[in-house]
């Protein structure tokens, strides 16, 4: 266990070029900060069979500002009661293979760091025994031998424990910081945004619970974990304690009790064991977790259990559930300490990741960018076109960020159209030259990063637009 479709940039040569600011300038679009893992360090994956695939996953990245580049298409049979599954040989055709080629083509498999699938796909893979189309990506397409699937025996090693009462566990890691330690042993963590087959959601019920703009780090609302004596509660209990204890260490109010909760207080997180959750006697709050540990959570078709679906509709920013028997096992669910990772900023994405030692038959839905206790935004911008908007030479570009925030930035990221323009480096300036874009509009962003094993972010992003001029 560890411790503690946008066009690529390219050379060109001939004329003179010139390149227009639009927006609203060299200043900086839309500064971002406080996520741990950024929207371009994700791809969104869509599945062109289905409008409201690509409806969500194009809302997604517009509202999250993922980069042009980073959302890929493939074309899979769509979900339906009868079949919600594909094999692993489809998985690799359809899914696997069109994307990591597509990411090695845009110049993109260096620096991303987690897939997210819109809707519309099938939720199985049919391997012995079946796993969710995110743990198969989530062991990168190499199903682990089924014992460990079906005993959950199978460790995440970005997981960060107890694994068992008593064992030790490691601290809150962002998953930048896992690739550096990992190297090509790194997972790769998946969730899904939203289901719209039957018994799913709508587009409008998934959209409205995406969380982008959060900007304070005490968001309200408390965390509850409910016990009970079924077995769903009982195997997961031992957690209780001991999260609850981070939790109010890091300032946020929690409970554990047997007791249900009353729609009179807010939630940021419930976390139980049930087969069925009234959902009319619950207040979740915008980017809050909702867990009710059952055996058909993900499996669609089902009947006569809660599914994960039903936490979206109440208002919850996530959810997860498995798609096949899980036999109370434990370690194939979302440790209690998944509220604590994300109490300390990171994403949802990532606290799912750092909680759950088997994540092979868990299907993730939700927000994978929303970090509801971020903390408060830092300011950035770019800085070396104070002159106009016109460039006429190559110009130096740099990352500026507000030194009278908390976070100190050591570490520097730029990318047009998504590509990084050079591997991340302390050096916050870059030289931008004209000759080097094709004709066409361009988006340059650049990032910084804080130290820690906790990165935060923020990042600011300027459009480009290169014009060819007459000698």
């Amino acid at each position: 266990m560890l411790r503690s479709g946008s066009q690529i940039v390219r050379a060109g040569r001939g004329c003179l070029f010139r390149l227009i600011i639009g927006g609203i300038g060299l200043w900086g679009l839309a500064i971002r900060d406080g996520w741990a893992l950024g929207p371009h360090e994700v791809v969104v994956i869509e599945n062109t069979r289905s409008p409201d695939s690509q409806k969500l996953a194009r809302e997604y990245c517009r509202m999250w500002q993922v980069p042009e580049s980073n959302l890929i298409s493939v074309e899979v049979p769509l979900p339906s009661a009868e079949a919600d599954s594909l094999t692993p040989d489809d998985f690799t055709r359809l899914i696997w293979e069109p994307v990591n080629r597509t990411l090695q083509e845009r110049r993109l498999d260096g620096h991303v760091l987690a897939w997210v699938y819109s809707a519309g796909f099938p939720v199985r893979i049919a391997t012995q025994p079946p796993m969710s189309l995110t743990g198969l990506t989530w062991v990168r397409n190499r199903p682990p031998p089924r014992e460990a699937i079906e005993k959950g025996e199978w460790l995440s090693p970005v997981f960060a424990g107890p694994a068992r009462p008593g064992a030790s566990f490691s601290g809150t890691q962002t998953l930048d910081v896992f690739k550096e330690w990992l190297g090509q042993e790194m997972p790769l963590p998946a969730m899904m945004l939203g289901y719209v087959g039957a018994y799913g959601n709508t587009p409008e019920e998934i959209i409205q619970t995406w969380n982008p703009r959060r900007s304070s780090a005490t968001p309200g609302g408390s965390v509850y974990f409910v016990t009970n004596t079924d077995i769903r509660s009982r195997c997961r209990d031992w957690q209780f304690a001991g999260a609850a204890k981070e939790l109010r260490a890091l300032g946020v109010s929690v409970q554990v009790t047997s007791d249900w909760p009353s729609n009179s207080l807010p939630l940021m997180g419930l976390m139980t064991g049930r087969g069925t959750v009234d959902f009319q006697r619950l207040n979740m709050r915008p980017g809050s977790i909702g867990d009710h540990l059952t055996s058909f959570g993900a499996v669609f078709e089902k009947t006569g259990q809660t599914r994960i679906s039903e936490w979206i509709r109440a208002g919850a920013c996530a959810s997860a559930g498995t798609v096949a028997e899980p036999m109370s096992i434990a370690a194939k669910f979302p440790n209690g300490r998944l509220f604590a990772h994300l109490a300390r900023g990171v994403t949802i994405l990532e606290g799912y990741a750092l909680a759950t030692k088997c994540p092979l038959q868990l299907l993730i839905l939700g927000d994978p960018l929303a970090a509801p206790w971020a903390g408060p935004q830092e300011n950035l911008r770019l800085s070396g076109m104070e002159a106009g908007p016109v460039l006429r030479k190559p110009t130096r570009i740099q990352v500026m960020p507000d030194l009278s925030g908390k976070a100190i930035f050591t570490k520097y990221l730029f990318l047009c159209d998504g590509v990084p323009l050079r591997p991340r480096s302390r050096e916050n300036e870059i030289w931008l030259d004209p000759g080097n874009l094709t004709p066409g509009r361009h988006r340059l962003r650049g990032v910084a990063y804080s130290a820690g094993t906790i990165r935060r972010q923020a990042w600011s992003e300027i459009e480009l637009t290169r014009e060819v001029t007459k000698e």
